[in-house]
């Protein structure tokens, strides 16, 4: 499951090195649910540097494509991310304080939505 992760993240976002990749965008509403089930299934593995790194470009991507299109989906499916991540990653998953340093950088992507 796992394996897939990164490519489900480089459909939307690209891959700075392939300029073929991010082609999916269309596909960011699908995406959005399969990302909610990571986060909620593994939230210890999700938090592993590499996946959050990925998981946050994927939610700024989500952001700016929401930006520049005529429907605002796309903003709804990035807070919807953003959700699953506060329920799931938390003292109860074994992640006490995991979050709470992260909170400046992500209100100030939710900032720059507004």
């Amino acid at each position: 499951m796992w394996k897939l992760f990164p490519s489900l993240v480089y459909l939307v976002t690209g891959k700075e090195d392939d300029p073929d990749s991010g082609y999916g965008f269309e596909f960011s509403s699908q995406i959005g649910v399969l990302m909610q089930n990571y986060v909620s299934k593994d939230p210890v593995r999700f938090m592993q540097k590499e996946n959050f790194t990925l998981f946050t470009k994927l939610i700024q991507k989500t952001f700016e494509l929401s930006r520049n299109s005529d429907f605002p989906n796309d903003g709804i499916v990035a807070c919807k991310m953003m959700i699953a991540l506060f329920e799931n990653v938390n003292a109860a998953a074994g992640l006490p304080n995991v979050l709470e340093p992260l909170y400046p950088d992500i209100l100030s992507l939710l900032w720059q939505e507004l």
